[in-house]
């Protein structure tokens, strides 16, 4: 196996894994969000061009680019842009919110609202997770015209598939493996470390001088 290939694939499987589980429960839609972001953040670093990208590099171009190349590309059933994503994104990941600068300050960029579904001893479910109120003027800009409905299943299965085929093209060109593995030996490491019990005082030991 390739030096640092197991370090990707561990921090790659529990990402996605992490969000798998927390499907299982109704209600941690937010904190789902706030990882398949971050988890496209992270995909999106290991697949800068060179070395001195890292230094001065464009987190919403590397974002956007990532998606385009291996989510939007394949998923037909996600009707938003990487711009779109990327104000989403914004909006989660800095304030727990629907809206950003991205999308306030660019009219052709969408709100998106998610939905998603589970079943209960009562039935199918199906959940709305809409924006809350927002810091702009719905007169000058009409929220019916840009907001755009999201399935987060749909968005959670364009991340597994596009994870996939990130993965098949760094390993398939030597050169990007040797790029994408060299920065995932940057990644944290567990290290467990055993403490030995500390020897209680006997009352036996006082110093008697």
């Amino acid at each position: 196996m390739p030096k640092n290939l197991n370090r990707y694939l561990v921090l790659r499987d529990r990402l996605l894994g992490a969000i798998d589980v927390l499907f299982r429960e109704p209600g941690n839609y937010i904190v789902i969000l706030i990882l398949v972001y971050s988890t496209i953040d992270i995909f999106s670093w290991l697949h800068l061009d060179d070395k001195s990208d890292e230094l001065n590099y464009n987190n919403a171009q590397t974002f956007k680019k990532w998606v385009e190349e291996f989510m939007l590309v394949d998923h037909h059933g996600l009707p938003c842009t990487s711009d779109d994503l990327w104000a989403a994104r914004c909006g989660l990941l800095h304030t727990g919110t629907a809206e950003s600068r991205h999308f306030l300050n660019n009219p052709e960029v969408k709100l998106i609202r998610y939905s998603t579904g589970y079943e209960s001893n009562l039935g199918k479910h199906t959940v709305l997770f809409d924006h809350g109120k927002l810091d702009i003027s719905e007169e000058a800009i009409p929220l019916w015209e840009r907001t755009i409905d999201v399935k987060l299943d749909d968005l959670f299965e364009a991340l597994k598939l596009g994870a996939k085929k990130f993965t098949k093209h760094f390993m398939s060109d030597p050169k990007e493996m040797k790029k994408v593995l060299s920065r995932a030996e940057r990644y944290f490491k567990t290290i467990d470390t055993a403490w030995a019990p500390v020897e209680p005082v006997s009352e036996n030991n006082n110093d008697q001088s």
